[in-house]
């Protein structure tokens, strides 16, 4: 139900991650990796060996660590530790981020224990998401009324509004958790603001701004184009996925539908984008992980849960406007979790 690490993989690298982690388990087929990602199988015992030794290899780490770190070699525990192989690991990130990692583990850890309750027939299971570190105001009353609804309902008959909502906010938590361990990696936390905040969908003049309109908008204006017309025109000759060069005005179509959400570009094309216009400056990679984050969520609610449990556009809106107060919580929970000496 609540973010997992596993999630943010899906959400932030999608298809190019198994093509990454190939060239770091170079020895291990694609298509095994593919497999062990999914869920859909154990490793073979010459391939967990495999892949245990080149993850310590990369990590710097033993093997005692990394099989105390995973808990048994099962299938899904392999796609967690490819996260942490992913994000950079312990040591190749800075202090700051284990706050996320917190956050985020913490979560999985007492959405399994749900998992596990609600298996053994516990009415009560959705108790043990208390355990999440969550702050109240997601995990309300209303959301374990909600729950408790739900168990009762026959199944298929779909979430509660107060569910829903709760997923969301939960989602922008740990989004804002990710956000306050960068700022205070970059010793700029209490001085900055969240930038995170300017993408969220929000109305301006009575119109939607979503957050890829947002973000191509801003990055069609610092490429000094005049408009989408002329940065189509600027940009290298993308493939499509027939393999032919695409012409600058089928470029500005997708481009159009990027702005609009409906189409996101590859990492392939961002990457091409930052070096053709940004040169090696990374933020704007980073940017991109934020809208695409909360752009995915944006839509499936605009376009599953519109009028059925938001009664409008305008309703759902106003939950991701939050989001301000979400960042505010972490920078409350940081300061305590640094004060721990964690």
């Amino acid at each position: 139900m609540f973010l997992s690490p596993d999630e943010f993989i899906d959400l932030f690298f999608q298809r190019e991650y198994p093509a990454f982690l190939s060239t770091l388990f170079s020895a291990v087929p694609e298509r095994t990796l593919r497999n062990v990602l999914a869920g859909k199988t154990r490793p073979r015992a010459g391939t967990e060996r495999l892949l245990v030794e080149s993850a310590c290899r990369f990590l710097g780490w033993d093997e005692d660590r990394l099989r105390n770190c995973m808990g048994s070699f099962q299938a899904k525990t392999w796609k967690t530790a490819f996260t942490a192989i992913k994000l950079g690991a312990e040591g190749r990130l800075p202090k700051s981020y284990d706050y996320f990692f917190d956050v985020i583990v913490r979560i999985e850890e007492a959405k399994q224990a749900a998992a596990e309750a609600k298996s053994r027939g516990n009415p009560f299971w959705f108790a043990r998401l208390r355990e999440s570190g969550l702050p109240q105001a997601i995990l309300s009353e209303k959301f374990f009324g909600g729950c408790e609804a739900d168990t009762r309902r026959s199944a298929g008959s779909g979430p509660t509004r107060d569910i829903l909502t709760a997923l969301l906010r939960s989602h922008l938590y740990c989004l804002a958790a990710l956000e306050v361990s960068l700022l205070h990696s970059r010793d700029v936390a209490g001085s900055a603001q969240s930038s995170v905040v300017k993408a969220i969908p929000k109305y301006v003049n009575g119109k939607l701004v979503s957050p890829a309109k947002h973000f191509f908008d801003r990055v069609v204006e610092l490429s000094g184009a005049k408009n989408v017309k002329e940065f189509a025109e600027s940009l290298p000759g993308f493939l499509n996925k027939e393999n032919y060069d695409i012409d600058p005005d089928s470029q500005r179509k997708n481009i159009t539908r990027w702005v609009s959400g409906d189409l996101l570009p590859r990492w392939k094309t961002m990457f091409a984008i930052r070096e053709t216009f940004f040169g090696s400056d990374d933020r704007i990679l980073y940017d991109y992980f934020v809208i695409k984050y909360l752009q995915k969520f944006f839509t499936i609610y605009k376009n599953r849960y519109i009028p059925h449990h938001f009664a409008n556009e305008s309703e759902l809106v106003d939950v991701f406007q939050e989001y301000a107060s979400w960042f505010e919580a972490n920078e409350v929970s940081y300061a305590e979790w640094e004060s721990r000496g964690a």
